[in-house]
């Protein structure tokens, strides 16, 4: 019997996601059918998540720019990464999408002149499970691993041949500026991130707290933990928990004013990889592959 509630509680689960997919999909290409009375070609760039992949891709934004100066460019990505493309200069339109499903009809409509789809072959939303996404290079998501870093994975599956040399940029808004003021940071301290959302990336507790504690010996800088989940709850209260306190892009004005980052592969390592602040990250194999970089 419960099974049977189960099997019927992930069946509603799946419809109604399926529903406001579809109602989502109708809206947004009515919008984008309206772009078209601009008279100007429809670029879109297509990276749904997530924060990491998005960062790391803002090369191809100018990339785009350059190669389409007079186009009308979108971004397609989920609305919860809205504020890291909506600053972005080389962006006309952001669309916000539920998953990438919607974003997988809005390329097979034909809408756009042109698609930069950044996904590996057979990408799917976990909730539909269909349809399955086909980038432009065959490419899956082992054969990404192998590549010299993620963006000339990303950019590879979208058919673009360029290698990449600059750094992803992150635009920081002045309203996000004067919030971070508001906090009155010290001049110097050490920003750590410890919880990855793939927890195969993340570090021992133990070897978090003694790095901390050799840390405090040596430098006795201010230490301030972001992220969603602090790691640290009852151990080292003198470190400042910023956790959930802080949106995406405050988060990322916190690093960029930082002395020294340390932190797990995760997105918001690559806040740090973009601002060139001086840090430590830990990753080791990763998929089968030991060499695998996922920064510029």
């Amino acid at each position: 019997m419960n099974m049977r509630k189960g099997t019927l509680s992930n069946s509603f689960k799946r419809l109604n996601h399926f529903m406001k997919v579809y109602a989502s999909f109708c809206l947004n290409f009515f919008h984008i059918y309206l772009l078209q009375f601009k008279r100007a070609p429809l670029i879109a760039i297509v990276k749904v998540e997530h924060i990491g992949d998005i960062v790391l891709s803002e090369p191809i934004s100018r990339y785009a720019r350059e190669t389409y100066p007079d186009a009308h460019i979108v971004w397609i990505a989920r609305k919860l990464y809205n504020p890291l493309l909506k600053h972005n200069p080389n962006i006309d339109s952001v669309i916000d999408v539920c998953c990438i499903t919607e974003a997988i009809w809005l390329m097979k409509s034909g809408i756009f002149d042109e698609v930069l789809n950044l996904h590996e072959n057979k990408r799917c939303c976990q909730i539909c499970r269909t349809p399955k996404n086909k980038s432009t290079v065959p490419m899956d998501f082992l054969d990404i691993y192998k590549e010299k870093n993620l963006l000339a994975a990303f950019s590879k599956a979208a058919g673009i041949h360029k290698e990449f040399t600059e750094g992803p940029l992150v635009y920081i808004p002045g309203s996000v500026t004067r919030s971070v003021d508001q906090l009155n940071l010290p001049a110097q301290y050490i920003v750590i991130h410890c919880i990855s959302n793939d927890h195969s990336k993340n570090w021992k507790k133990d070897c978090w707290i003694d790095l901390i504690e050799k840390i405090d010996a040596e430098f006795n800088l201010p230490i301030f933990e972001v992220g969603i989940n602090p790691l640290f709850k009852d151990e080292l209260q003198h470190i400042s928990k910023f956790c959930g306190n802080l949106d995406l892009l405050e988060t990322a004005e916190l690093i960029r004013r930082a002395t020294f980052f340390i932190g797990i592969d995760s997105g918001v390592a690559h806040f740090a990889n973009a601002f060139a602040i001086p840090g430590v990250v830990f990753f080791g194999e990763y998929y089968g592959s030991a060499h695998y970089m996922p920064y510029t």
